[in-house]
């Protein structure tokens, strides 16, 4: 169903919650081999794919890219990003990203990577070198316990005709680190202090769900109602920053519940479950897209972008120069990214993929070569 939500131009959420060593990792990513052990992510990219080599051959014109990122103590991480990479704009690292919520578009990341994609084996290189950069580490209850909540996001661009018109969607896939107690994990120092900012991230995420299974919360959400009040909610934590459009949005948004068959688990397995039936109970009545107009918006961008550079010429405050300075520098870079072009973003991209492939042989990983050959 994921499958038609994305290609039909509804927005897609699936994440999945649970203790700690309880599978989620393996529910969402999986293995690339064999087949049997893929993750939901792996399956639905395949499919995805073939969908899309099916409707560019009756004549439509589908775009794929992908972000990977993951919050980690309150950081945004790109996973994509080659180690040591540096932006050619400013020579600056784009390793911590900033989340920002842009007034008609929504909430953005500043400094990701869309890494455009178009085949199933493209996508798999990507996920493989994202896992591998991905922040892992062991505990009493997990050998290799996600130190981290990630973040996987689809972004597809369908195109019917020969007009500039085009539809878009989202589809977000998340593996929450698992909630985790000091007593089974036995972690200290800096595994301790992941920990605190797990559980904390967990709980407004929880916050945010129970606030918005209330009718009143269900009735804020209704066409036309005020924002403001919602989306406060999720300033809390980065992770449900980024995940407000999933939640309270227009998407189609599901959650798998993973659970120990541990009796001395019981407890934690039952609060998964109350945390489920909950998250049932938040009723979003999801449309699809609406069409946009790519020029459009990039001149509207444009005009935002000249109106806030009156602003800061006169402004005389440092405080408030460099609010919006911080703004414009934003505002430009989502500017850039609706502006280029499909051929540039492609060139980029296997540009930064070599980088990718000597990153994984500095670190021996042998993987990269063997996910190409064997997908």
């Amino acid at each position: 169903r994921m499958v038609d939500h994305v290609l039909s131009g509804y927005f897609s959420c699936l994440f999945c919650y649970g203790q700690t060593g309880t599978g989620k990792t393996t529910t969402i990513m999986g293995k690339v081999e064999p087949v049997s052990e893929q993750g939901l992510l792996l399956r639905l990219m395949n499919d995805l794919f073939t969908e899309m080599n099916r409707l560019e051959s009756e004549g439509s014109e589908v775009h794929c890219k992908v972000q990977m990122l993951e919050v980690y103590n309150e950081k945004v991480r790109d996973l994509l990003v080659p180690m040591n990479s540096k932006d050619g704009k400013d020579g600056k690292g784009r390793q911590h990203p900033e989340v920002h919520v842009h007034p008609k578009l929504g909430v953005y990341v500043k400094g990701v990577a869309d890494e455009p994609v178009d085949s199933f084996e493209n996508c798999v290189q990507l996920i493989e070198y994202g896992n591998t950069m991905k922040t892992v580490a062991a505990t009493a209850m997990n050998a290799k316990s996600s130190r981290a909540h990630t973040i996987f996001k689809l972004m597809v661009e369908k195109r019917g005709g020969t007009d500039n018109t085009i539809v878009t969607s989202e589809a977000f896939f998340v593996d929450l680190a698992g909630r985790e107690n000091e007593k089974t994990t036995k972690v200290s120092g800096e595994r301790l202090v992941e920990l605190t900012f797990i559980n904390q991230s967990l709980m407004w995420l929880a916050s945010c769900i129970q606030a918005l299974a209330k009718p009143e919360s269900r009735k804020s959400m209704a066409p036309g109602a005020a924002h403001t009040n919602l989306m406060s909610r999720f300033r809390n934590s980065k992770l449900t920053l980024l995940l407000s459009n999933a939640l309270s949005g227009n998407s189609k948004t599901s959650m798998i519940g993973t659970l120990s068959p541990a009796l001395a688990n019981f407890e934690e397995s039952y609060s998964t479950l109350t945390f489920a039936s909950t998250v049932k109970n938040i009723k979003i009545k999801a449309k699809p897209a609406s069409a946009v107009d790519k020029d459009a918006l990039v001149k509207s961008l444009q005009e935002e972008l000249q109106h806030l550079k009156e602003q800061l010429a006169d402004s005389e405050e440092k405080t408030h120069a460099d609010a919006l300075t911080d703004k414009l520098e934003a505002t430009e870079a989502l500017m850039e990214r609706y502006r280029k072009g499909w051929e540039e973003a492609q060139s980029e991209a296997k540009r930064l993929m070599s980088q990718r492939g000597a990153d994984l042989e500095k670190l021996g990983a042998p993987r990269w070569s063997w996910a190409v050959h064997s997908v």
